[in-house]
């Protein structure tokens, strides 16, 4: 038994290295998905200047950083994995970063929103540090869409020890449009890995 609740921990979410482990993972499904993730967010922030990412685990998103970006996140097992990556690492809450208001030229926060309850303050922080004209990658399951209410299901059904039951809030394109354009943002570009996953990116006014 213990033996099993190991593995499954080794394997869940919640292992420091989960994020970094499967860009390089043996199942193929898994691999792609992290990859197109990656390069998706690499052509979003290039050229943007520093990053905050926040919520960014081990995530190997966290090479794409330049210099002077800075890694965020509430998991201190993950915080202590990114070392090897060589940013500048802060604990927190993403209800209340701790930064300047107007602090980054670029914002990411990819697959956390969905884990965080519905509240309008997430994006009020977002919005608070990202410097005017900057640029807000935000990456989650599409719940609007037909695909990823299937994949969630079938994620369930051959991983019950993974994550799928820790999203617990749905979001889709149209309401982060809605919600951004209402706060003063412009679409800049979407793109969707397994047109399941929704990656935007919006230019702050």
């Amino acid at each position: 038994r213990t033996f099993i609740s190991a593995w499954y921990l080794r394997n869940s979410i919640a292992c420091a290295d989960y994020d970094a482990r499967a860009y390089d993972s043996k199942i193929p499904l898994q691999r792609y998905w992290h990859r197109q993730r990656y390069t998706a967010i690499r052509d979003m922030i290039e050229k943007q200047g520093t990053v905050l990412d926040v919520g960014a685990g081990s995530s190997r998103i966290i090479t794409l950083l330049p210099d002077g970006s800075v890694v965020f996140d509430i998991q201190t097992n993950k915080l202590r994995f990114a070392r090897r990556y060589g940013k500048t690492l802060v604990q927190g809450s993403a209800f209340n970063l701790p930064f300047p208001d107007e602090s980054y030229p670029c914002v990411v926060c990819s697959q956390v929103i969905e884990h965080l309850p519905s509240d309008p303050e997430i994006f009020d922080e977002l919005d608070r540090v990202l410097c005017p004209g900057g640029l807000m990658v935000i990456g989650t399951p599409d719940y609007g869409g037909r695909v990823w209410p299937v994949v969630e299901k079938l994620y369930a059904l051959f991983s019950p020890w993974g994550y799928a039951d820790e999203h617990i809030t749905h979001y889709s394109r149209e309401f982060l449009s809605s919600r951004l354009t209402r706060m003063g943002y412009r679409i800049e570009g979407v793109r969707y890995v397994f047109r399941a996953e929704l990656i935007m990116a919006f230019r702050k006014s």
